[in-house]
């Protein structure tokens, strides 16, 4: 939602470096920092996980990562 904010700016003024990005790259760090806390206490609650990490993408679980071919 910040992003889309952000991005009206530009469209709006004409110029790309504007207060409202703090916004944007504020949630983005911590959106990452959760995210980096949950993905290292569910790879220790659950073996499994490991594996799932290696064949799904982080962010955006439809763009799987390639296994790899033994």
């Amino acid at each position: 939602m910040w992003w889309a904010f952000y991005l009206f700016v530009p469209a709006a003024t004409g110029h790309w470096l504007h207060w409202s990005i703090i916004g944007a790259v504020s949630i983005t760090i911590l959106f990452q920092g959760s995210v980096w806390f949950v993905e290292r206490i569910s790879s220790g609650k659950y073996p499994a996980y490991a594996d799932y990490q290696r064949k799904v993408s982080r962010l955006i679980p439809w763009f799987s990562k390639p296994l790899d071919r033994e």
